[in-house]
């Protein structure tokens, strides 16, 4: 059996290779904090409570969005950790451009 790290990486790592994420585009894309947002909610264990399937974060496929809503709570926090590494990752190169323009 796999470790929630594990797990975790293997999301992470299929969110890059299977569906084209990066950072750059998560620096463009997610400027908000749509990855953190995504991931508050893909963790609450009573999402449907959360009355967030209809409303993706900005910027974000609904239907991609609501896939992940729909799956079971034990998926949807794989999903977040690798959510909040891509958070981080977002945060570090925004921090490495900063650094490096100074």
């Amino acid at each position: 059996m796999k470790t929630g790290i594990e797990l975790i990486a293997q999301e992470r790592k299929e969110q890059i290779e299977k569906h084209g994420r990066n950072i750059e585009s998560d620096v463009e894309i997610n400027s908000c904090f749509q990855l953190s947002e995504a991931a508050c909610y893909l963790a609450w264990l009573d999402i449907e409570e959360a009355d967030c399937r209809d409303e993706a974060p900005c910027g974000w496929n609904l239907e991609q969005w609501q896939k992940m809503h729909d799956k079971p709570h034990e998926e949807r926090l794989i999903i977040a950790g690798a959510l909040i590494a891509a958070e981080i990752d977002r945060l570090n190169a925004i921090d490495d451009v900063l650094s490096n323009s100074k």
